[in-house]
C-alpha cells in the first residue's frame, strides 16, 4: 500500500514525466512550452531546461504545448511536440532539437531497445513507428482492420507486443507486432 503522497513540485501543467537511470526527473511543461530536468532529494531543485524554453513556437529551439516525453540512457529527450505535429529529439546539452518525424497531434512516445520510436497520432487514431532508416514512419496500428478510437497510451511487453488504450471505447487492446520488419 502507498502512503500519503508528498507534493514535490506544484503549479505546473505537466503533460509528461520521465526518470532517467540516474534518478533525475524530467517534466514536460505544457503551458511553458518546455521540458525541464529536476534533481530529486530533500530539496527539489530545477536543474535546467532541456528542451524548448524559448517561448511558444515552431522553431527548432521551441516547443508548442509538448505532450509526452521519453528519456533514454544517454539523457536524450524525445518530445511529442503536440501542436507542432512533430517528434523532436534533444541530445543532452543541445540548444535545438532534431525533428525525427511528423504526425498530427502526437501523444504518447516510446523508444525501444533497438532505438525504434513509437508514437500515437491523436488526429488519425493510429500508432506510428520510426526506424533509423525511415524518416516518414510506418503505421503499425490504425489502418483498416486494426482501428483505434482515441488512443491515449501505449505500452510494450518483453516480446515487443503493443498494448493500446482507447479512450472512446474504454478498452485496452493487445497487438502482436511483426518485429522482423524492424531489423
Amino acid at each position: 500500500r502507498a502512503q500519503e503522497g508528498k507534493i514535490l513540485i506544484d503549479k505546473l501543467y505537466c503533460t509528461g514525466l520521465a526518470l532517467d537511470d540516474q534518478g533525475l526527473l524530467y517534466i514536460s511543461e505544457h503551458d511553458n512550452h518546455r521540458v525541464t530536468r529536476w534533481i530529486l532529494g530533500d530539496n527539489i531543485t530545477n536543474d535546467q531546461v532541456v528542451a524548448g524554453g524559448n517561448g511558444k513556437g515552431n522553431r527548432l529551439d521551441q516547443l508548442y504545448e509538448p505532450a509526452d516525453i521519453f528519456v533514454d540512457h544517454n539523457r536524450t529527450v524525445y518530445v511529442a511536440d503536440y501542436y507542432n505535429d512533430r517528434i523532436v529529439k534533444w541530445i543532452e546539452g543541445a540548444k535545438e532539437g532534431i525533428v525525427l518525424g511528423k504526425l498530427r497531434w502526437p501523444k504518447t512516445i516510446y523508444v525501444d531497445q533497438l532505438g525504434h520510436l513509437y508514437s500515437i497520432d491523436g488526429y488519425y487514431n493510429r500508432i506510428v513507428r520510426w526506424t533509423s532508416d525511415n524518416v516518414n514512419g510506418t503505421i503499425i496500428i490504425g489502418e483498416q482492420q486494426y482501428t483505434l478510437s482515441q488512443p491515449a497510451n501505449l505500452a510494450f511487453d518483453r516480446n515487443g507486443n503493443v498494448y493500446a488504450s482507447n479512450q472512446r471505447t474504454g478498452q485496452v487492446e493487445k497487438f502482436n507486432i511483426d518485429r522482423s520488419a524492424c531489423l
